[in-house]
């Protein structure tokens, strides 16, 4: 699954055919900075995927017939709330376009960008905290 999602993915998001590009060589250009913004933090949580991975094997190999409940439960938690980030991420990304640039105007844009990154941002804090309770668990 962990191949199937890395190569669902291996140059970005998926673009919309339509979108035109953006002003060239302009970093002061808002809309520009933050697509950049948007896609390197989608690059960063990609990176999180093997992790994330491993993690839910190492903690599946914790499940044993003689796993006490409580344990059970917490390791089960973990597993459940990993996968639930791995989820919306390939939620995110299967429903990620690109904003058309030549029927949206700027303002419509600049705010679906700052949308983008704000969502990314919570999967990153997600992907944070349930690595960090993951790999807590031993």
């Amino acid at each position: 699954m962990l191949l199937l999602a890395m190569t669902a993915c291996p140059s970005g998001p998926p673009t919309d055919k339509r979108a035109a590009p953006l002003a060239k060589n302009s970093i002061s250009n808002p809309e520009t900075q933050l697509r950049t913004a948007v896609l390197a933090a989608h690059d960063t949580l990609m990176l999180q995927m093997g992790p994330v991975y491993r993690e839910r094997t190492r903690l599946r190999a914790l499940l044993l017939p003689t796993t006490p409940d409580a344990r059970r439960q917490q390791i089960n938690g973990c597993l459940t709330a990993l996968q639930a980030a791995d989820d919306a991420m390939m939620d995110w990304m299967h429903t990620y376009r690109e904003p058309d640039t030549l029927q949206l105007p700027r303002e419509a844009r600049v705010a679906f960008w700052n949308q983008q990154k704000i969502l990314l941002q919570r999967l990153d804090s997600t992907f944070a905290t349930n690595l960090y309770q993951a790999r807590n668990v031993r």
